[in-house]
C-alpha cells in the first residue's frame, strides 16, 4: 500500500511518499501560493520523485497549520498526533519531541505506541522560532546557513534581556554598533530560543530523551544549546527532521485503512 502526507506549515509545505518498507520519495516547498494549489503541486512532484502514478495513492493525509485547505487530502490529522506517530516510528526510546519550526514552536510528550500524552504550543510569537532567526540574521547581514555554526564559535555568550523580536532586533543592532563579536551575539540568540523551547518543555513534564525537529533542527546553534539548556542529548532521527510530521500524516493514512477508515474501497471523509 502506497499512501501520502502533506504538512502544511506557516512558511513551508513537506510531503512524503510512503511505501510498505518505508519513505518513497520528500519534497519540500515554500509556501508561496494558496495552500491549495501548493498541496497539489508538492504532491504531483513528490509523486514524480518517487516513480508512482497517483491512481495508485491509497490515501493522503493533511496536517499542520493549512491542513483544513488541502483539498487533495482524504484524512486530517493535528500536528501534535503526526509528530507523536512519525517519531515513535523511527526512534521507540524518545519520550519527548521540540518541533520548532516557521513561527510555531510546539512542545509534544510522547507515550506507549506513539501517543500523544501531552502537548503545547508557543503563543505564535516569532521570538521562539524560525522567525526570530531569520530576523536577527537578516539584521546582521549574515545568511541564515551561518548562523548556527558561528554561534558555535562563542567563548563569552552575551545575553539578550528582551524576548519580544523586535525589541531583540533593537538590542542586537546596539550589540552589533558596540563592535561585540557576531559569535557572541549569535550565541546569546541561540541560546534565547533554546531557553523559551525549556519554558515550554517544563509545562509537559519534559522526559528524556528528545528529539528537535522542523527547519529549525537543521541549525547546529540552535540543537547544541538546546542540548545544553535541557541537559539531555538530541536523538538524531533518521529522517531529515523537516519532513517529521508529513511522515506520520502518511503513517496514519496506512494505519487508516486498518482501522475501517474506508468505505467500499474509498476513504471516508471527516
Amino acid at each position: 500500500m502506497i499512501t501520502a502526507g502533506i504538512d502544511i506549515g506557516t512558511r513551508t509545505a513537506k510531503a512524503v511518499i510512503l511505501g510498505q518498507n518505508g519513505i518513497l520519495a520528500s519534497e519540500i516547498r515554500p509556501v508561496d501560493d494558496s495552500v491549495s494549489r501548493v498541496s497539489r503541486r508538492i504532491l504531483k512532484s513528490a509523486l514524480k520523485k518517487a516513480g508512482v502514478r497517483r491512481g495508485k495513492l491509497r490515501c493522503v493525509s493533511a496536517t499542520g497549520y493549512g491542513r483544513k485547505n488541502v483539498k487533495v487530502a482524504d484524512l486530517q490529522f493535528t500536528s501534535p498526533i503526526c509528530t507523536a506517530k512519525a517519531a515513535y516510528y523511527l526512534d521507540k526510546e524518545i519520550h519527548t519531541v521540540i518541533d520548532i519550526g516557521g513561527i510555531i514552536t510546539c512542545v509534544v510528550q510522547i507515550g506507549k505506541n506513539g501517543t500523544v500524552l501531552d502537548y503545547i504550543e508557543n503563543e505564535k510569537c516569532a521570538s521562539g522560532s524560525g522567525r526570530f532567526l531569520e530576523m536577527i540574521a537578516e539584521a546582521m547581514e549574515i545568511p541564515l546557513e551561518e548562523i548556527g555554526p558561528i554561534s558555535l564559535k562563542s567563548a563569552h555568550p552575551l545575553k539578550l534581556s528582551n524576548q519580544c523580536v523586535v525589541f531583540a532586533e533593537s538590542e542586537v543592532i546596539s550589540h552589533v554598533n558596540a563592535n561585540e563579536k557576531p559569535e557572541d551575539i549569535l550565541a546569546a540568540l541561540h541560546r534565547s530560543l533554546a531557553e523559551k523551547s525549556l519554558a515550554l518543555a517544563k509545562k509537559v513534564a519534559f522526559k528524556p530523551p528528545t528529539a528537535v525537529i522542523g527547519g529549525v533542527a537543521k541549525n547546529t546553534g540552535v540543537v547544541h544549546f538546546l542540548e545544553q539548556t535541557l541537559a539531555s542529548e538530541n536523538r538524531n532521527l533518521p529522517e531529515d527532521p523537516q519532513i517529521i510530521s508529513a511522515l506520520g500524516a502518511a503513517l496514519l493514512a496506512r494505519e487508516g485503512n486498518n482501522r475501517g477508515f474506508f468505505r467500499n474501497g474509498k476513504p471516508k471523509r471527516f
